[in-house]
């Protein structure tokens, strides 16, 4: 892997082109950070820039909802044929 420090003119890149900043020697990532942020809010106007994080046990997984739905599905599924087992036999 290679990096170099081109300079590259504004001016000349298209309105959709965004370039980062160059590599700061500094240990700090505010530039970065702050840099994302109006970066961001240019192509997300009016959306809320890195929102609280839920609570964990607030957050439901796809896997988790789907294994549920199936579980549920399952149980429906038996019941209504026990149900229609039961009715049969009560007919005769």
């Amino acid at each position: 892997m290679e990096f170099s420090n081109i300079k590259i003119e504004l001016n000349d890149l298209p309105e959709n082109v965004h370039v980062s900043p160059s590599v700061q020697f500094d240990p700090d990532y505010d530039y970065a950070v702050s840099w994302a942020e109006s970066l961001f809010k240019k192509l997300c106007p009016g959306e809320e820039w890195l929102p609280p994080m839920p609570e964990p046990g607030d957050i439901i997984f796809p896997s988790d909802s789907t294994e549920n739905k199936a579980k549920e599905d399952s149980l429906k599924a038996s019941q209504e044929s026990t149900n229609t087992t039961d009715t049969q036999t009560k007919e005769t």
